[in-house]
């Protein structure tokens, strides 16, 4: 794997929180029954709510990389079948420097993993942002972000037996 850069649960009191209805850090966020280190960000509104983070990516060597490692899902117990308020989704995105590297629909509980290659990024400080917003409704849009962790790999040094 790699060393990680910087750990956006744990460093979520470091975070510019815009917009949204709810927006906390856990140890523990379950979606699909599945246990992660997480961000609940519940959208409100027509506008995306977005959490951001500025990142200091160290210079590279020739070879390594940077890579964003993280998880989305919706949190476990969302009720996906209420008639009165039906559940329709979310969009995520990731931003650096406010260009979108990635858009995704959420549709449910269960955990979907992501990679983004940072390395044209390497040696600056970027603002990092995940992003969500309801589609045609925000009615039990519990978005999660797991995981989240910039990670630095070198291609030299893999773990595992020689």
């Amino acid at each position: 794997m790699g060393a990680s850069i910087f750990d956006c649960v744990a460093q979520f009191a470091e975070a510019t929180v815009q917009g949204g209805l709810e927006t906390t850090a856990s140890d523990r966020q379950v979606s699909g029954g599945v246990a992660l280190p997480g961000i609940f960000h519940h959208p409100q509104g027509e506008d995306w709510a977005r959490l951001s983070y500025e990142v200091e990516l160290s210079p590279l060597s020739e070879g390594e990389r940077v890579v964003l490692l993280f998880a989305v899902g919706i949190r476990d117990g969302a009720r996906l079948d209420d008639p009165a308020a039906p559940f329709d989704g979310v969009t995520c995105a990731v931003e650096v420097n406010g260009r979108r590297l990635l858009e995704a629909a959420v549709h449910g509980p269960g955990w979907r993993w992501y990679s983004l290659d940072l390395s044209r990024f390497g040696g600056r400080k970027v603002v990092l942002t995940f992003a969500v917003h309801g589609n045609d409704n925000t009615n039990y849009d519990w978005f999660f972000v797991g995981a989240a962790s910039p990670l630095s790999v070198d291609p030299d040094r893999r773990g595992g037996a020689a």
